[in-house]
């Protein structure tokens, strides 16, 4: 009895140090949002040009980040990410293609994005809703836009459950 009162209250522990942690990244969180509201520059939204439909089959994950933003500028780099042959006619001296995937706890009800741009700084804001199935799935978003010639992006994602932000 005394050796299972003794895992539960390792167990106690390692939550309280996790939330600690969760709550110092919270707070990192909130610092950088803050200094950003705080810039001289309102975040303008950027049009995209049109969303591609790539075949989730011929997206390469394993040379990908889950959660992460891909800027391809080149075919070399489209042929790094997709393995269904040569790239669609884009003119990649005028346009970039942005690549961004993740995977959600639960099914997807739907996904949003919207590309902002301020302080030099590009941010692809993605939001997935979750939908009420129990499996795993995964979400890839391919848009293409102007050129952008900065490795600056950053990928906001946030993942609804209802209202709630997971």
């Amino acid at each position: 009895m005394k050796t299972i009162k003794f895992i539960f209250a390792l167990l106690a522990l390692g939550m309280g140090m996790a939330c600690t942690e969760n709550n110092a990244l919270e707070q990192e969180v909130d610092k950088f949002s803050i200094q950003e509201l705080n810039s001289n520059e309102k975040p303008k939204s950027i049009p995209t040009i049109a969303d591609l439909n790539v075949p989730p089959s011929c997206v390469n994950y394993l040379k990908m980040q889950r959660d992460s933003v891909y800027l391809i500028n080149s075919e070399e780099e489209w042929a790094n990410i997709f393995t269904c042959g040569s790239s669609p006619k884009i003119d990649f001296s005028t346009k970039t293609l942005l690549v961004a995937w993740g995977i959600a706890p639960s099914g997807i009800a739907n996904v949003s994005k919207k590309l902002l741009f301020a302080n030099n700084i590009y941010t692809l804001t993605v939001d997935v809703i979750l939908g009420m199935t129990a499996s795993p799935e995964s979400w890839c978003i391919v848009l293409i836009t102007d050129k952008i010639n900065t490795q600056n992006i950053i990928l906001n994602l946030k993942k609804y459950l209802g209202n709630e932000i997971l």
